[in-house]
């Protein structure tokens, strides 16, 4: 019994492993296309960005208060 355990605990990091290059691949992609949008900005549009992103932010911490972020596995 604790060698199948074993066995299937093994599997659950062969999957994961699998999956990371995938996720981190989908993360650079992301982050390269994020700061390109940035680069493309003018600083008119990026001075008119921050305070709906402040007004975002406010909104979300009132929402949930002092529970503050819950993470989980996926």
């Amino acid at each position: 019994m604790a060698g199948r355990d074993r066995r299937r605990g093994s599997l659950i990091i062969r999957a994961a492993s699998t999956r990371l290059p995938l996720r981190l691949g989908c993360l650079t992609v992301t982050n390269a296309f994020a700061a390109l949008r940035l680069l493309l900005m003018s600083d008119r549009d990026k001075d008119a960005e921050i305070p709906a992103l402040r007004r975002r932010l406010t909104v979300l911490e009132r929402q949930f208060g002092d529970q503050g972020p819950r993470f989980r596995r996926g």
